[in-house]
């Protein structure tokens, strides 16, 4: 067995068809197909059910797919640590982010670092949590540094906190809002609010020479937004359960994606609808509902990282119209 067969497999088992695979691995797919085989005899196990159009992991792969990306990326440090031993080769530092996080500090750390080791290559990364652990996992990031959904950590990872935010709400002196503690989502209708100074050095997120759109409006903030939602429940004759539907939509005017509001980063108002049909059993122990999400397939950027200073402005849009169904037990 040879480490080339094993990403050979790798590529095959991610890409689940012969010709993206055999380019990804700089192959023919022909030699592709007689490198998995030679594999396949080394394991003494069948990887993949094939037939003309598509191909199939088998349990043998799901299982030898754990092992084969934990063995790829431990081979991947070791060659990235021999090279740096050796001074050969380039350092490579590979991030994975969120917007957040990538207009604050990896920013801030990627040109402090490339100060320190100009002959460093740093890939950047957006994407969600759930999307980027995966590649860590699998040795394609070397750090991840974004906003945390989640309390589990998986036990191969080991994270730091490295900044805890607070979100505050400022209103003036009379203002409805003003003195309440705790301020609810839906009391957020409207919000008219402007700044018009801003420390250029600080904001990662604007350029050198700062701009000349004053007064600037509050990234993230449109002027108006709303959220209502409805749901009704249809009892059925003869104690036979119920039928649940329901809606909710979403409306936000204008805003921006970057403190200095330069047009790249406007993001134009949209309307989200959502809705869902289900059916629940008299004692509600079994509910199957089907919803749909974005119901008008509408395009919006769901987050945006803009820092001019690295000349890096990336946007990663949100999911399309989506159709799902779940099945939901519960025991007492």
């Amino acid at each position: 067995m040879e480490i080339r067969h094993l990403r050979h497999f790798l590529a095959l088992y991610e890409t689940k068809s012969y010709w993206p695979a055999a380019e990804l691995c700089g192959l023919t797919p022909q030699a592709l197909s007689k490198s998995i085989r030679r594999f396949e005899e080394a394991l003494g196990v069948r990887l993949f059910d094939r037939d003309t159009r598509s191909v199939c992991p088998t349990l043998f792969a799901e299982e030898i797919a754990l092992f084969a990306r934990s063995i790829d990326a431990e081979s991947n440090s070791l060659r990235r640590k021999l090279d740096s031993l050796l001074g050969t080769g380039t350092d490579q530092l590979a991030i994975g982010t969120g917007a957040a996080a990538a207009t604050t500090l990896v920013g801030q750390a990627v040109v402090a670092v490339i100060q320190q080791r100009p002959n460093l290559a740093v890939n950047v990364l957006e994407g969600t949590y759930e999307g980027l652990m995966p590649r860590l996992l699998q040795g394609k990031l070397d750090i991840v540094v974004r906003i945390m959904t989640s309390d589990s950590v998986d036990r191969l990872i080991d994270s730091r906190v490295l900044k805890v935010e607070h979100y505050r709400v400022y209103a003036r002196a009379g203002h409805p809002l003003a003195g309440l503690e705790r301020v609810p989502l839906g009391r957020l209708a409207m919000l008219d609010t402007k700044f018009t100074k801003i420390n250029f050095d600080q904001a990662a997120d604007c350029g050198p020479a700062g701009t000349e759109n004053q007064p600037l409006q509050l990234k993230f903030s449109p002027k108006f937004s709303s959220f209502v939602a409805a749901g009704y429940r249809v009892p059925l004759s003869s104690g036979r359960g119920a039928l649940t539907l329901g809606a909710d939509w979403t409306r936000k005017s204008s805003f921006y994606h970057s403190s200095c509001n330069p047009l790249p980063t406007k993001e134009d108002g949209y309307d989200l609808l959502n809705a869902h049909l289900g059916y629940e059993t008299a004692d509600r122990r079994w509910q199957v509902t089907a919803q749909v999400r974005n119901l008008g397939d509408e395009d919006y950027a769901a987050g945006q990282s803009f820092i001019p200073r690295l000349g890096f402005n990336s946007i990663y849009f949100n999911a399309p119209r989506t159709w799902a169904v779940s099945i939901r037990y519960t025991q007492d």
